[in-house]
């Protein structure tokens, strides 16, 4: 199925995963101009180098990520593509699949928040959350506002409800 055959039959948001963007800054604003023209909701991208394998089934190890400047720049260059002032672009952070600690991962998702990306999303190959978990932490103690409190709020009631399960 297409996504302009799925957008066609669906009144809800639909989020494309758009692997790399499809190339350089010029693919990535011809995708964005392309998907608002279906209507389609946003775009998630992901900072590995163009073309790609599957990261969960890539058995050669980590594939090489995209230069933080340059994944930012294709942000920037989709933000400023859009015409739709509602179409998102979620940035997905591979530096956990890659093999990179927790300072990279930061640094990846603050470049891109800063490029006008719209989410970030942190990938991990963990079954347990505690990736997600270090990076939330870490970035809500340095940047708390009202949307990071409600996060860091759910977070912390998730802890808890482990906590009383691990109790029992």
């Amino acid at each position: 199925v297409s996504t302009q055959s799925t957008g066609d039959v669906t009144s809800i948001p639909i989020l494309v995963d758009a692997d790399t963007g499809y190339g350089n800054f010029n693919n990535a604003r011809r995708l964005v101009k392309k998907l608002e023209k279906i209507g389609i909701a946003g775009a998630c991208i992901e900072d590995k180098l163009f073309p790609k394998t599957n990261s969960l089934l890539d058995e050669r190890g980590a594939q090489p990520l995209a230069d933080v400047k340059e994944f930012a720049n294709k942000i920037t260059a989709m933000k400023d593509t859009q015409t739709d002032e509602n179409f998102c672009v979620v940035a997905r952070v591979e530096s956990f699949i890659a093999g990179w600690p927790l300072e990279e991962a930061l640094k990846r998702a603050t470049a891109y928040a800063d490029a006008g990306a719209d989410a970030v999303l942190i990938h991990s190959k963990k079954s347990d959350p505690s990736d997600i978990e270090a990076v939330s932490y870490t970035h809500l103690r340095a940047h708390e506002t009202p949307e990071h409190l409600v996060c860091r709020l759910l977070l912390e009631k998730k802890k808890k409800r482990k906590e009383i399960r691990n109790r029992r």
